[in-house]
């Protein structure tokens, strides 16, 4: 079996039926799709079911919930493919794209990790998505890879399904979501895999939609400091890598300037967190304020004046009303 596709599934019923038709329709065969119902309180562990009742490839995994991380690795200790494919339940695969990875892979069958395109999906419409024009002679070993990707497109994402994963690489490295984090996850993980990876390649091939328009996901939802700790060990623990001797020479300094931007960027939701919450956030942030001066977005810099002079509180506060200001304007 070539692909196991993986989806954990959580809160996902308006949308689940489309995900699952987006693999069947799908004009390649060679795969599974394992649906991971992480104790699901709509009918998405439902309509799992009846998919699965619908196509012996689909096979469904009921859990108690722990979190899409969880989820995530439930799926991987079950997967039987070649390579793993990420897909969020609500999300899609672009038309036909199996088959064109496929192809891509019979000439290529040696890559740990092969880079795709991605495309938005809006109120039913296809709307424009990543253009990235890879080249495959820069792909070579993750120092390499990680310097030509970020260094050539700072906003590159840290999304896991933007790619297509060997599953052995994956299971020999223990490759697994931290289930103690509740955002950026996904982040943290794609950095794990970028630097067990022996070798890369890049499809010529757009797999994934993205849908942007979903009300519940977490973008919508308020800041917590769950989800500001989860982001904060991940930033800080990257930036630590990246920063030290342990570090890859050539990938070090565009990364640490992007994982400095993302550490500036979450703070500005610390002061939209109950006030309980703040305080915590606030000492969280303060115990690594020296990595803001290392930021690559420019819009950062004329705030360290306020940092160095005045505080971390008021430096927070700065940026805080900054962003929001911003926000208004667009």
């Amino acid at each position: 079996m070539l692909f196991s596709i993986i989806v954990p599934v959580y809160g996902v019923e308006a949308y689940l039926a489309q995900t699952v038709h987006s693999v069947r329709s799908q004009d390649f065969h060679d795969w599974e799709l394992i649906l991971v119902d992480d104790g699901a309180k709509d009918r998405s562990g439902q309509i799992a079911d009846e998919c699965a009742a619908q196509d012996d490839r689909i096979r469904v995994i009921h859990k108690q919930n722990g979190g899409v991380s969880s989820a995530r690795n439930a799926g991987l200790f079950a997967a039987k493919g070649e390579y793993i494919v990420w897909l969020d339940g609500d999300d899609l695969l672009f038309k036909n794209s199996l088959s064109r990875l496929a192809q891509y892979l019979e000439k290529n069958p040696h890559a740990d990790i092969i880079l795709q395109n991605y495309q938005t999906y809006q109120n039913n419409t296809i709307q424009p998505g990543s253009d990235y024009s890879f080249d495959a002679s820069k792909l070579t070993d993750a120092d390499h890879t990680l310097s030509y990707l970020f260094g050539t497109w700072p906003d590159f994402p840290w999304a896991i399904w933007a790619n297509v994963y060997r599953r052995e690489m994956l299971i020999t490295h223990n490759l697994l979501f931290d289930e103690t984090m509740s955002m950026n996850e996904d982040g943290n993980w794609l950095l794990d895999a970028f630097l067990h990876a022996r070798t890369f390649g890049a499809a010529d091939n757009t797999m994934y939609l993205y849908r942007i328009d979903v009300s519940g996901s977490l973008v919508h939802q308020k800041a917590n400091l769950s989800h500001y700790e989860s982001s904060y060990k991940m930033y800080t623990r990257w930036f630590s890598f990246f920063a030290s001797a342990d570090g890859l020479p050539l990938s070090s300094p565009v990364m640490t300037g992007r994982l400095a931007r993302g550490y500036v960027n979450i703070a500005t939701s610390i002061y939209d967190m109950d006030k309980c919450d703040r305080k915590k956030a606030i000492e969280l942030f303060a115990a690594h304020k020296d990595i803001c001066a290392h930021s690559a977005q420019r819009t950062h810099r004329p705030f360290l004046p306020i940092l160095r002079f005045l505080g971390v509180r008021c430096y927070l506060r700065a940026i805080c009303m900054a962003f929001h200001l911003k926000k208004k304007l667009h």
